[in-house]
């Protein structure tokens, strides 16, 4: 039987949606999807969803394979709540291992952006501080929550692709499914249960470095794609700001959670965030100033230096998301039909939103590099911050033995000028392609104007694609 694989970044404008479909015949046996959230029009996401929803059948077998998060921007999470919308239970969820201190920093950052709180933003707050307590309708004891921490560098070594066949006949009862090796994961331990606050769930928990890949394996044992993350560390500074944070949230709200138990912590949180409906009124600004001197005063001790009298500067909160999930994901089943078909999309909706045409993207673009060992082949790097050498030798290292299989590279951040540069580009392999996800019009200066100097100056700007609210782009792998 037909087996196909379909890739899809959804135009949604200033966010991320992106997902994927792999079928036997017309079944589908695998939907995934990595981040769903806008700060465009909601029309444009709402409309992306639907299609996925009923492409996939997800709303009549209330079952979504795989959900990855790669951090928890409004603009990557806000919409998880619709495209789960009606008890869609959620097999495998992936997202970053993060300490409750840095997820309190993110929900006061998001309320420092908007203006104080409303019912709109109440998903987001609940999803940021308690994300399984939130999801509690969509997780099951069927469900498995993996957790990526990035503490072990190494680099993962590729697996062994499917040796060449004419035909590879799947059975119509295949049933695919996301593994991690038993032996690289463990259950989360009470000391971290401690750092993430995360509320028990009847879910299985755990946690696993990101040198150890995840394997999307059918119920024969055959390996059909790797899952590589990659979760760049915090550095010592930032988590020291972060407690500051935590410590002085808690002294303005007289909060003293060791008189609470477990189950009543986050709640309790959560409760006082939804009554702040003003940033700079609350005084929430300060705190931030307050610790950023805090840590200005510490470091300015250790150098024996004596503290600038200057206005106090603190971390630019808008820009200070440290961590998020990168994923390249792997085809291991290249070359195993000679008359096996590819083919890319535009996704155009110039006119309105629900306006949606398809073009063949021969028509546009020349492809003829591509081989069966990159295609489908995506690396995905969200809002990962790739800019400083101490940033990006790391990253590099990390896909070392994966760098040339891959044909498209997602430029980090929207095109960010804070997120990367010539750096990052020119170690892009030439033969990719890449692409930059952002808003009409252009609000949130992304993607900035260096970035795309540094594009062109690389080489990569004449295999340079836009995916805003008004384009996307599809991809597919047909094996006849």
């Amino acid at each position: 039987m037909t087996f196909s694989q379909k890739f899809t970044i959804h135009p949604v404008g200033q966010g991320l949606f992106y997902s994927g479909i792999l079928k036997i015949g017309t079944k589908v046996k695998f939907s995934m999807v990595f981040d769903c959230g806008t700060k465009s029009v909601d029309k444009a996401i709402q409309t992306e969803i639907d299609l996925y929803r009923t492409e996939t059948n997800i709303s009549s077998t209330k079952t979504l394979d795989l959900l990855i998060i790669s951090h928890f921007d409004k603009d990557h999470v806000s919409h998880i709540e619709k495209l789960l919308d009606g008890n869609i239970k959620v097999k495998t969820l992936i997202m970053p291992f993060i300490t409750f201190q840095e997820r309190l920093f993110l929900v006061l950052r998001f309320l420092s952006q908007s203006k104080g709180n409303n019912s709109n933003k109440e998903f987001i707050i609940k999803f940021i501080l308690d994300p399984f307590g939130t999801l509690k309708n969509n997780l099951d004891d069927n469900s498995e929550i993996y957790l990526i921490d990035g503490e072990d560098l190494g680099s993962p070594i590729p697996q062994i692709e499917n040796s060449n066949q004419d035909t590879y006949d799947f059975s119509e009862n295949e049933s695919f499914t996301i593994v991690f090796e038993e032996g690289v994961k463990s259950e989360l331990e009470d000391k971290d249960i401690e750092k993430t606050r995360f509320k028990p769930n009847e879910a299985k928990v755990y946690k696993v470095n990101h040198r150890n890949k995840g394997t999307l394996k059918t119920s024969i044992g055959l390996a059909l794609m790797e899952f590589l993350f990659y979760k760049r560390n915090i550095g010592e500074e930032d988590k020291d700001f972060f407690d500051k944070i935590e410590k002085l949230f808690f002294a303005k709200y007289a909060l003293q959670l060791s008189d609470l138990s477990a189950e009543h912590k986050l709640d309790k949180i959560i409760e006082i965030i939804k009554g702040i409906n003003s940033f700079k009124g609350s005084g929430l600004q300060q705190i931030f100033v307050d610790a950023q001197k805090e840590i200005s005063s510490q470091a300015d001790k250790i150098k024996k230096e004596p503290l600038e009298e200057k206005e106090p500067q603190y971390l630019d909160i808008k820009d200070s998301n440290t961590t998020s999930l990168c994923l390249l994901h792997k085809n291991l089943i290249s070359g195993l039909s000679k008359n096996q078909q590819s083919r890319t999309t535009q996704i155009q909706k110039f006119m309105t939103p629900q306006n949606r045409v398809n073009i063949p993207w021969f028509n546009y673009y020349h492809y003829s590099h591509w081989s069966n060992k990159t295609f489908p082949n995506v690396l995905l790097t969200s809002d990962t911050f790739l800019l400083k050498p101490v940033q990006v030798t790391p990253f590099r290292e990390h896909y070392k033995y994966y760098w040339n299989d891959f044909w498209l590279f997602q430029i980090p951040h929207h095109g960010s000028e804070k997120s990367s540069d010539s750096l990052l580009h020119s170690n892009i392999p030439l033969r990719a392609y890449n692409f930059i996800n952002y808003g009409i019009p252009n609000t949130d200066k992304h993607p900035d104007q260096s970035v795309i100097k540094d594009l062109v100056a690389t080489g990569h700007s004449v295999r340079l694609i836009p995916v805003t609210q008004y384009q996307g782009l599809f991809f597919e792998l047909i094996y006849p």
